[in-house]
């Protein structure tokens, strides 16, 4: 930048937190959901790891449980998450499109163009 130029600044970009929290909540029921399968999971497999035989190996049976939930809540993840964040996205172009504006409102009451 041209140390002779006059620097112009506007205000910091900060999104609505609105945003943030629409997206947690779209969020947020799918991560629960599967914290609590994945708790209930890992609980019947250990108690029931006390009853098996001694040849059966609990960490292949959590892994396998594991894996088998990873399937069934990557694509629910992957559907909820896609349009979530389209919604951020959008969101978030617009409310900064606004702010850009306001804040070369506020710059330009500063300045004068000379004809």
């Amino acid at each position: 930048m041209n140390p002779k130029r006059p620097r112009i600044e506007g205000g910091v970009l900060r999104p609505n937190a609105g945003i943030e929290a629409d997206y947690i909540n779209a969020i947020l029921p799918v991560i629960r959901r599967m914290c609590d399968e994945t708790r209930k999971t890992i609980e019947r497999e250990w108690s029931g790891a006390a009853d098996s035989a001694m040849d059966e190996n609990l960490s292949v049976k959590l892994r396998t449980a594991l894996n088998g939930l990873l399937a069934k809540y990557e694509p629910l993840f992957r559907k909820v998450a896609k349009k979530a964040t389209k919604r951020m996205i959008d969101r978030t172009l617009k409310y900064s499109s606004v702010a850009l504006g306001q804040s070369l409102k506020q710059v330009s009451e500063q300045w004068t163009l000379k004809v």
